[in-house]
């Protein structure tokens, strides 16, 4: 038997409840909503599709730009190297592939 997808409320954008936070709270919070995103792209990697992991981390980027510039230069970094061809030289040390294990 197929259960029926559930559905999600949508969130209001402009509602803080992250105010309450402590600092230590909010950076677990951060940080843990990255890495998720990161086991994203990485499921879509692997799962050959790269346009959609592609088009997540351009997304989370731009989020989390507002919230953490290193998580957003990570996506930045991952964002060039897989728009990169394998004959293009690189122009920086991009550093470590977000999905490597």
């Amino acid at each position: 038997m197929i259960h029926p997808r559930p559905s999600f409320p949508e969130i209001e954008l402009d509602f803080e409840p992250i105010y309450s936070l402590t600092p230590e709270q909010y950076d677990l919070l951060i940080n843990t909503l990255f890495n998720l995103v990161v086991r994203l792209i990485c499921r879509l990697e692997d799962n050959a599709d790269p346009a959609e992991s592609r088009r997540i981390a351009e997304q989370a980027r731009d989020i989390f730009a507002d919230y953490d510039d290193d998580l957003a230069d990570i996506l930045t970094r991952y964002l060039i190297a897989s728009s990169r061809t394998d004959d293009a030289p690189s122009p920086t040390s991009l550093g470590d592939d977000i999905c490597t294990d």
